[in-house]
C-alpha cells in the first residue's frame, strides 16, 4: 500500500461566476416585492383620499357624502365590505412592480458605479 502524501479533500468547492441575470432576477423580484408591500400596506389610506376626492363628481340623488376621513373610516366597511379597501390594489401592483424593480437595480448600479468610480477609457 503506498500512501500519497497530498490527499485531496472529499469537498472541493469550485468558485463558479456569478450569472448575472440570477442577480438581475434577484434584484428585480426584491425591489418588485418591497414596492408591492408597501402599495398594498397604503391602499386602504389611498381608497380613502380618493372616495374623499371625487365624492363630488357623484350624482346620484341618495349618495351621501364623505364628512372627512373619520366618516368614510366608519362607513366604508359598512356600505361596501372590508374589501373595498383594496379595491384596485392588485392592478396598481401589476402597474408598479417593474417599475419599482428596475429602479432598484438601477439606483444599487449607479450607487456603485459613483461610488467606485469610472474605470473606462480616459481619452475621448
Amino acid at each position: 500500500m503506498a500512501s500519497s502524501s497530498s490527499t485531496k479533500p472529499d469537498h472541493v468547492h469550485v468558485h463558479t461566476p456569478r450569472n448575472p441575470l440570477h442577480d438581475f432576477g434577484k434584484q428585480l423580484a426584491a425591489g418588485g416585492g418591497a414596492s408591492a408591500t408597501a402599495k398594498t400596506i397604503m391602499a386602504p389610506f389611498e381608497r380613502i383620499r380618493i372616495l374623499l376626492q371625487n365624492q363630488n363628481m357623484i350624482s346620484e340623488k341618495n349618495y351621501v357624502k364623505y364628512k372627512g376621513p373619520i366618516d368614510a373610516i366608519c362607513r366604508i366597511p359598512k356600505e361596501q365590505g372590508v374589501a373595498s379597501y383594496w379595491r384596485g390594489n392588485l392592478a396598481n401592483c401589476v402597474r408598479i412592480m417593474p417599475t419599482y424593480g428596475i429602479r432598484f437595480i438601477l439606483f444599487d448600479h449607479f450607487q456603485k458605479l459613483c461610488g467606485n468610480g469610472y474605470q473606462g477609457s480616459s481619452s475621448l
